[in-house]
């Protein structure tokens, strides 16, 4: 019996584990850090196929000489974040103080940067 119930709570770990790794904040914390070092192909990933035109244009212009995207990581802090439905919002403060909010669609069981907000 005491292995059955030990079974049963490694189950339970490792499924919230796994739910819990594609979080809005996860998510929105990644994104930032892939556009912050530049990893376009990453920051692809973790939007929704209607953001990639963005993140083309954020490439292109990242490759001119007066580009304000330098490469390096900026500090972002999560702050807050709320869900509803299969979209969430979610607010980051910059080390300059600015706060923005980020909005994420669940897509597939994945929560996706969504830059388009139509």
């Amino acid at each position: 019996m005491k292995v059955f119930i030990y079974i049963i709570f490694v189950l339970f770990l490792s499924l919230t584990a796994c739910s819990s790794s594609n979080s809005p904040e996860k998510q929105a914390s990644a994104f930032l850090e892939s556009v912050g070092k530049r990893d376009f192909a990453r920051a692809k990933e973790l939007c929704t196929e209607k953001s990639e035109y963005y993140i083309d244009m954020l490439k292109v212009m990242s490759a001119s000489p007066d580009s304000v995207i330098t490469g390096k990581f900026p500090k972002v802090e999560i702050i807050a974040s709320r869900i509803s439905g299969d979209t969430a919002w979610v607010t980051y403060l910059t080390e300059d103080k600015d706060q923005s909010d980020m909005m994420l669609i669940k897509e597939n069981d994945e929560w996706k940067v969504d830059l388009a907000k139509e």
